[in-house]
């Protein structure tokens, strides 16, 4: 994937196979989860005693779009460049499991 500008709006895909497309779908889901405010809101209304609940909830719900299907499957979203179209900061599925 290549960075074309600092703006989450502003990605390019390129890959090198015509048939390879490996979690493309998670940058519309971050554009769509940056624009509602999605960390925010739920920082403010989520009150589980638990640091960054928006930061957990939507690690959730981009592992859940990239396929995941238990807690440790969260890695999936820490591997290549994919942590750089998120709008967030991905936590690690151990500080997710106590969420």
């Amino acid at each position: 994937m290549v960075r074309v500008s600092r703006t989450i709006d502003r990605f390019d895909a390129t890959f090198d196979h015509d048939g390879l497309i490996a979690d493309a779908g998670l940058i519309v889901i971050a554009t769509l989860m940056s624009r509602l405010g999605l960390e925010q809101l739920a920082d403010k209304l989520v009150r589980t005693g638990s640091f960054a609940p928006g930061r957990k909830i939507c690690t959730l719900i981009a592992a859940m779009v990239a396929g995941a299907t238990h807690i440790d499957h969260v890695d999936v979203l820490r591997a290549g460049a994919t942590q750089t179209v998120l709008p967030f900061r991905v936590m690690a599925p151990r500080r997710l499991a106590h969420f």
